[in-house]
């Protein structure tokens, strides 16, 4: 846990405190709780591990249809390329409408 303000920081009389044994019942409650922690860590990193899996395969998708996409450019060659840009221009203007009520 990382301190919020010089309230939380721990002195050396609570680190000391915190590092002693206590009794049987503490230790075995902290047991649980560390056990309990672990637990969740593993399936937290699990999870990571499964959407790692799916964004690896989900980027090897994009990556074969770029590549597609690519040889399919190649083979058109600059045919397709129109030869006017102005016209391109003209048709990303935005077109207005007058509405009345």
């Amino acid at each position: 846990m990382r301190p919020k303000g010089l309230r939380n920081l721990r002195t050396v009389q609570q680190a000391n405190r915190r590092n002693q044994i206590g009794s049987r019942e503490q230790m075995v409650a902290e047991l649980a709780r560390l056990e309990h922690e672990k637990a969740r860590l593993q399936r937290e990193v699990e999870v990571w591990r499964q959407n790692q899996r799916r964004t690896e395969t989900q980027l090897e998708h994009v990556e074969a249809r770029l590549a597609q996409l690519a040889r399919a450019i190649d083979l058109t060659g600059a045919e397709s390329v129109p030869a006017n840009r102005d016209n391109e221009a003209e048709s990303r203007t935005w077109l207005g409408m007058t509405l009345e009520y």
